[in-house]
C-alpha cells in the first residue's frame, strides 16, 4: 500500500494527496491536536493544511520520501504544528528591531553563532536520541514515541495498549531514565 501511496505521489501529486488525506488525515489531526491544545481550532486547521500542503509541494517538486509515506507525514505534521506553536509564543517576545536598537549588531552577530552552534548541538543530540530510542523494546519504544514525539496523553496510550496508566507511567520513567543516563554519560547532561 505504502508504495503505491508513494508512487501515486510522484506521478500524479494531487490524487496522491488526497489518498493521505484519507488515509491519515485523522493520525494528522490527532498529532497537530495534540501539540497545539491550547489554541484556536483554526490554528489547529491550518497545521492540518500546512502539513498535506508541505506533503504535496513535496512530492511536486521530486522529493523521494525514503521512509514509509505516513512515518514522513507524521514528521511533517509534528513539526509544522511545533513552528505554529513556537511563532505563537514568539509573538509575545520582542521584535528584531527592537533587539537591533537596543543591543547593536554586534549582539547579533554573536546570537547568529550561537545559533549555529546550537543546531549543530540539537543534530548531534537527535541522532543519539534516534539510536537510543531504537535500541528500546516493544512496546517501550511505541509507547515512549506516542508520547513525546505525537504528544499522546498516558490515558490514550494506555487505552491504545491496554495497559493500566501507572504501568504505561512506569515504561516511560524507565525509558526516561536510561536516556538521561546516557545523555550524561555522553556528556550532553551533567
Amino acid at each position: 500500500m505504502d508504495n503505491k501511496l508513494k508512487k501515486l505521489l510522484n506521478k500524479h501529486p494531487e490524487e496522491g494527496i488526497n489518498q493521505a488525506i484519507d488515509l491519515y488525515g485523522s493520525p494528522v489531526k490527532t498529532i497537530c491536536s495534540n501539540i497545539l491544545r491550547n489554541y484556536s481550532e483554526d490554528l489547529i486547521e491550518d497545521s492540518i493544511e500546512e502539513s498535506f500542503l508541505k506533503l504535496w509541494e513535496y512530492a511536486k517538486n521530486g522529493g523521494k520520501i525514503k521512509t514509509s509515506v505516513k512515518a514522513f507525514l507524521y514528521q511533517i505534521a509534528r513539526n509544522t504544528a511545533l513552528d505554529m506553536l513556537r511563532k505563537q509564543k514568539n509573538k509575545k517576545d520582542i521584535s528584531l528591531n527592537a533587539l537591533e536598537e537596543e543591543a547593536g549588531v554586534e549582539s547579533l552577530l554573536y546570537s547568529f553563532s550561537n545559533e549555529v552552534e546550537q543546531e549543530f548541538e540539537k543534530k548531534h543530540n537527535e541522532k543519539l536520541l534516534h539510536k537510543v530510542i531504537n535500541e528500546m523494546e516493544e512496546p517501550d519504544r511505541s509507547i515512549f514515541i506516542l508520547r513525546y514525539f505525537y504528544f499522546y496523553k498516558i490515558r490514550e496510550i494506555a487505552q491504545l495498549y491496554q495497559l493500566k496508566e501507572d504501568n504505561v507511567e512506569s515504561r516511560i520513567r524507565r525509558g526516561l531514565k536510561r536516556l538521561g543516563n546516557i545523555l550524561t554519560k555522553q556528556g550532553i547532561l551533567r
